[in-house]
């Protein structure tokens, strides 16, 4: 039996069904490699922002410990090349009376980077990546973005649907800071001096905030990382002074002065609200008389003087507190000088209230009535005897 072989016509099917499946199988084969690349693109672009920013996951008794370049240098690179090389960056410096450190203490990557050093700017489809800290607000989210690494995939073209890329946002990287100062009693202790410390590119800078009557205070756009707080809380209310004597009409308490420095005082203003009205005569600091007028006596909100008193400060030095800053939102636990250190006590005295100004009324009794008084240093106590 004679065998028939291939006609031209079979073998122009033949060599155009397999030019179809061959050009199918070369564009999923290119396929798979693009997305390959765009796989291990994005990974390696994490790796990056976990290299700038931290380790979120990184935590000891469920606090973040790992903050990354960001948290060394309180801002983000200049360049990429920032994460390995030192370069003229400050180099890392801690302060140990303030229990804060800045500047940079790199290389910021992981073992298994390193041997990749050479490629770390660039994508896995061999283009250089481009790195911005131009801020901007997203439109998507509504947030500013300080800055980001884009790759341009696998077209190369910037602002197309390939595009890939990773953004520091400000909630991401800076936290608002606040907290209470509170005396022994847990009352608030106003007009306490609290400093931040903080790096700012690489050098450890100080912000002050001054607490209210509340003794709350608060810091805005702080970079996460491990910092400190300084405390000058100068004069406080010592625990428990706060007292009536002569059936009310003498108003008992007394100071001490936590801070290390010496305070002196020279004057002080005394609120209250009573109804009816109440006025007093007389001073005493310290067991002496320090101001006596029987007439006009002193009303509520008048600032009296007096010959200046200095309280010697707390010996030894008031250490700073360390606290771990997280963005967005750290809330500090309260803080209580009187643990910190202790210098002179001394009691203050307000005497002879009398419900008319010229003295010439009834006694007041004071026993109840809310007071706040504020030292010619600034110092606010703030008791109800």
């Amino acid at each position: 039996m004679r065998q028939r072989g291939f006609t031209l016509i079979d073998v122009i099917i033949i060599l155009a069904v397999t030019g179809i499946l061959a050009s199918g199988m070369v564009t999923f084969v290119f396929q798979a490699v693009n997305k390959e690349r765009e796989d291990k693109t994005i990974e390696h672009l994490n790796r990056l922002k976990v290299v700038v920013t931290g380790k979120p996951l990184s935590m000891r008794h469920g606090e973040q410990t790992s903050f990354g370049y960001f948290g060394d240098m309180g801002g983000l690179p200049s360049q990429l090349a920032d994460l390995y090389v030192s370069g003229t960056q400050p180099i890392y410096t801690f302060f140990p009376s303030l229990k804060a450190g800045a500047g940079w203490n790199g290389p910021y990557l992981d073992p298994e980077i390193v041997e990749y050093i050479t490629n770390l700017d660039k994508d896995c489809f061999g283009r250089d990546l481009q790195y911005s800290t131009t801020p901007f607000v997203d439109a998507t989210v509504g947030e500013t973005v300080e800055g980001m690494i884009i790759s341009l995939g696998k077209d190369g073209k910037p602002g197309t649907g390939d595009d890939l890329s990773v953004e520091f946002f400000t909630n991401e990287l800076y936290s608002s800071v606040s907290g209470f100062i509170k005396d022994i009693d847990g009352k608030g202790i106003g007009s306490v001096t609290v400093t931040i410390n903080y790096p700012s590119n690489g050098t450890l800078t100080s912000f002050i905030a001054i607490t209210d009557a509340d003794g709350f205070y608060s810091f805005n756009r702080v970079p996460s990382g491990n910092h400190s707080l300084s405390l000058t809380p100068g004069l406080i209310l010592a625990s428990g002074s706060g007292r009536t004597l002569e059936n009310g009409t003498i108003v008992a308490f007394s100071i001490v002065n936590t801070s290390t420095n010496s305070v002196t005082i020279s004057a002080f203003r005394a609120i209250y609200n009573v109804n009816p009205p109440a006025f007093y005569q007389r001073v005493s600091i310290g067991g002496a008389s320090v101001f006596n007028r029987p007439n006009p006596m002193v009303a509520s909100g008048e600032t009296i003087s007096f010959p200046p008193i200095t309280l010697p400060g707390a010996p030894g030095t008031l250490e700073a507190v360390p606290i771990r800053v997280r963005s967005p939102v750290t809330e500090v636990p309260d803080i209580f000088p009187n643990n910190l250190g202790r210098g002179q006590t001394i009691e203050v005295r307000i005497e002879h209230f009398n419900n008319t100004q010229n003295g010439s009324g009834g006694d007041a009794n004071m026993r109840g009535i809310p007071f706040e008084i504020t030292f010619s240093d600034g110092s606010i106590v703030t008791f109800t005897p």
